[in-house]
């Protein structure tokens, strides 16, 4: 999976939490990579906009999926 794959991921992600009608935060898995210029991107612009206009509505996890353990997760994730 490449970091833009990641980054659609991530966007899915908000767009189901948006139209989500749950009483209990809506919990966002985020990986990202170091060095990852559209990674870095969300995190300078998404993800604030994510907490200015959600806050207290979801909790986000984040993984640097550099780490093996994260990686292995993000695959797993993946298969579903």
């Amino acid at each position: 999976m490449t970091m833009r794959q990641l980054v659609i991921l991530l966007t899915f992600s908000i767009g189901a939490f948006i139209v989500s009608a749950a009483q209990e935060p809506v919990r966002i898995e985020y990986f990202f990579q170091t060095g990852c210029h559209e990674c870095e991107n969300v995190a300078a612009f998404i993800l604030p906009q994510l907490e200015e206009r959600f806050s207290g509505q979801y909790e986000l996890k984040k993984y640097d999926a550099g780490n093996k353990e994260n990686f292995l997760r993000l695959l797993t994730i993946q298969e579903r």
